[in-house]
């Protein structure tokens, strides 16, 4: 036969229960599409990290490390709804208020520090197209900002005239300076169109390439991934609040619980000792009145024989009166 644990949630803590099940299982998920998220970032836009020198790749797996949590909290808070351990419960609601402080300072931390983080990255744009690009020794820098250019559809860190001041500008014999072929139109493109005089010159340098800088369309670019990750990440802390609120009910109410079942447990037993001393005490008064009979039944049966005693001696004295009275009578006659 199955057994089937009874439940020591009642009346409304059983929808609190039930409500803490169906808040996990969406925390649970929330958990797994963040680490997704992070995942498709971080692929998407690989070349993005290798320009910020890694910056980028840390917030994305700093996303994906936190989705894991997430999940993993999601789940634990379930098992601690469906067992009722107070236990569980106890170590999801600590964890869960640690995390909750950690993503509240780490929100705190990026936001003081944003303009800090622009400039890092402004920094490294300008670093890479100035020093680093189409150096031999620089390949992946070269192709990652290649396709920023692409497909961000931009020229440059400010705009197409940084490419004046590069490295590998210096190396090319073109007026009135040269740029990539990333950056030249999709009606234009040729392998060495940004140096062809065909698509520019001197009198239109502009003409066939993108003019905007990529350094204001990666800005965009990640606040458009931003706005993803803060909705998730609203949405996450708003379970969270929830969760621990429905937690610390059912918690209360186990512990609340407990107490009452041991404060009945210690009544039982002081009844049952207070029974066994009644019956003890009645006992002792049962010994004690037949105690007391007995002595009054033998002082009984000792004023039965003193009687008869008593009896005994006023025969005597009336036959020795009659002896005496019968000497008389002889004396006399």
């Amino acid at each position: 036969m199955l057994y089937v644990k009874e439940s020591r949630a009642t009346g409304k803590l059983v929808y609190v229960r039930w409500a803490l099940f169906f808040f996990n299982f969406l925390f649970w998920g929330f958990g797994v599409a963040a680490v997704g998220v992070g995942i498709w970032i971080a692929v998407s836009n690989g070349d993005i990290s290798v320009i910020t020198n890694g910056l980028f790749r840390s917030g994305t797996i700093l996303v994906i490390v936190g989705g894991c949590i997430v999940a993993l909290l999601g789940f634990l808070g379930w098992l601690g709804a469906f067992q009722e351990h107070i236990g569980i419960l106890s170590a999801f609601m600590a964890t869960m208020f640690v995390v909750c402080i950690l993503e509240m300072a780490g929100g705190i931390w990026a936001g003081v520090n944003r303009p800090v983080i622009v400039t890092h990255l402004r920094d490294n744009l300008y670093n890479t197209i100035i020093l680093k690009y189409g150096q031999r020794s620089q390949i992946p820098t070269t192709r990652a900002f290649d396709h920023i250019q692409r497909n961000l559809q931009c020229c440059g860190v400010r705009n197409y005239t940084d490419w004046a001041f590069s490295v590998w500008g210096t190396t090319k014999n073109f007026k009135p300076f040269p740029v990539p072929s990333s950056c030249c139109l999709p009606n234009y493109f040729i392998d060495g169109c940004g140096e062809d005089t065909n698509v520019r010159n001197v009198t239109y340098p502009a003409n066939g390439i993108y003019v905007n800088g990529c350094f204001n369309a990666l800005i965009n670019s990640m606040t458009q991934h931003n706005a993803v990750i803060t909705g998730i990440g609203v949405t996450v802390g708003i379970l969270q609040v929830i969760g621990l609120i429905l937690a610390g009910l059912l918690i209360y109410n186990y512990n609340e619980s407990n107490r009452v079942s041991a404060i009945n447990s210690i009544r039982k037993v002081e009844d049952g000792e207070g029974d066994n001393n009644n019956n003890s005490k009645d006992e002792k008064e049962k010994v004690e009145d037949g105690e007391r009979d007995n002595n009054n039944n033998s002082k009984d049966e000792k004023e039965k024989v003193e009687d008869s005693d008593s009896k005994v001696t006023d025969v005597k004295e009336d036959s020795k009166n009659n002896d005496a009275e019968l000497e008389d009578v002889k004396d006399d006659v």
